[in-house]
């Protein structure tokens, strides 16, 4: 497949056989070649077979490992993969090709630019979390719609001429220049820099969800959500008996049983927050969508009996763990 043959559509036969998607990862993945060279002409190497990936729906991943822009590091170039990972593409990078066969797949025909993007993604995901794993290199991670940016569609007709064309899928406008708020932030950056603190870890673990949700991890958005929240609202809980004038230890030992076994978040939030902060949170509404969104779902995946989380669940989720923390922050 070469990406010079963008001839005008014709009024003839216009059945889509198939759709493709290209774009170009961040990072290389050190595997044999399945996708054509777009400036040789085709024949000239011997190629891998498609990678089929399994889900719904099916797709084919094509892969080729293309040396860095500009030579790579220090005009390094090597058609390989630094040991122990190369997640910037400093010498090399894949460039990754998702299809889509029509008569197979018919729903990919009705797709919108986003939603073939998205679909794209989420295969090229499921490679690169499982390379992740059987080649060790941990340090890679999943990608989102907006990491990528920029998408190549090429579409496949039955008696006309092949239609490419392009989508590009920013996290917003570009902007020029230093403004006011940039401006702030710096001085907000260096001042924290200068003072030796540590980003806060309740920070840190929002950052986290958010990063998992973005890239597709939604297992891994769901528990760190739920980390996130018991984290908060033990924090909460003893900043509020501190303000009763409560000794530390006995701060402690409150949220342990009689054998000293530490309490449950959900033993913590039936019993202790009613006592501590005078509201019945497990049978308010904010209460119980946390658990039966939130809490119960991060169990399942804990202790086994589910494996997966939907874009949905994990959206569910993490608004729910967001509106119980709103709820218990304001005082009775």
């Amino acid at each position: 497949m070469t990406m010079a043959d963008t001839d005008e559509r014709t009024t003839e036969d216009k059945r889509l056989i198939q759709r493709y998607v290209l774009f170009e990862l961040p990072f290389p993945l050190a595997l044999r070649n399945s996708l054509p060279d777009w400036d040789q002409p085709p024949g000239q190497e011997e190629l891998a077979p498609e990678i089929y990936v399994a889900g719904e729906p099916p797709a084919a991943v094509t892969t080729r490992l293309i040396i860095a822009k500009g030579g790579g590091t220090q005009g390094i170039q090597a058609f390989g993969e630094l040991e122990g990972g190369d997640p910037y593409g400093r010498i090399s990078f894949s460039r990754v090709c998702v299809r889509y066969h029509i008569e197979t797949t018919p729903t990919a025909e009705g797709w919108d630019g986003d939603q073939l993007a998205r679909a794209a993604v989420t295969a090229v995901n499921r490679v690169i979390t499982h390379y992740r794993d059987v080649a060790a290199k941990w340090i890679l991670s999943p990608l989102s719609v907006d990491d990528v940016a920029h998408f190549v569609i090429v579409e496949d007709y039955a008696a006309h001429p092949r239609h490419t064309w392009f989508l590009t899928k920013g996290r917003g406008p570009l902007r020029m220049g230093l403004g006011e708020e940039e401006r702030a932030r710096e001085e907000a950056l260096r001042a924290r820099l200068q003072s030796g603190q540590d980003v806060p870890f309740l920070r840190q673990l929002h950052l986290a969800a958010l990063s998992h949700f973005d890239s597709g991890d939604f297992r891994l958005a769901v528990v760190e959500q739920a980390t996130l929240f018991e984290a908060w609202l033990r924090r909460r809980l003893v900043g509020a008996l501190r303000q009763q004038g409560m000794t530390e230890d006995k701060i402690e030992k409150k949220f342990q049983d009689p054998k000293g076994k530490f309490l449950t978040i959900t033993t913590i939030a039936r019993e202790l927050v009613p006592e501590i902060l005078g509201k019945n949170f497990v049978k308010s509404a904010p209460g119980h969508a946390w658990q039966r969104k939130c809490v119960f779902v991060r169990n399942e995946l804990i202790h086994g009996s589910r494996e997966a989380v939907s874009q949905a669940e994990a959206t569910a989720a993490l608004i729910a763990a967001d509106e119980a923390r709103k709820f218990l922050a304001e005082d009775a």
